[in-house]
């Protein structure tokens, strides 16, 4: 199957060049619609990305938590001794 390459904004030129006085208020909600879509996706890429960024540093934390243990009283103890 082939995919339609074709964007909304590209069909809103086009539709604008046949008659440009009449249709130039359609043209400009559907690139409003066009605009409020891609900010839309913006923001739901950010969210994702500070989701991400909580994630990350909230699995190194554990992970510092569980294998990076500081050394105990008793071997800085030992250590000092020796």
């Amino acid at each position: 199957m082939a995919r339609r390459t074709r964007t909304k904004t590209c069909e809103c030129i086009r539709y604008v060049e046949k008659s440009p006085e009449k249709n130039k208020i359609t043209l400009f909600f559907l690139l409003a619609q066009d605009a409020i879509r891609n900010d839309t996706i913006a923001q739901l890429l950010e969210r994702r990305q500070e989701f991400d960024e909580r994630e990350h540093n909230r699995a190194v934390n554990e992970f510092r938590a569980l294998h990076q243990q500081p050394f105990a009283q008793s071997s800085k103890i030992v250590l000092i001794l020796y």
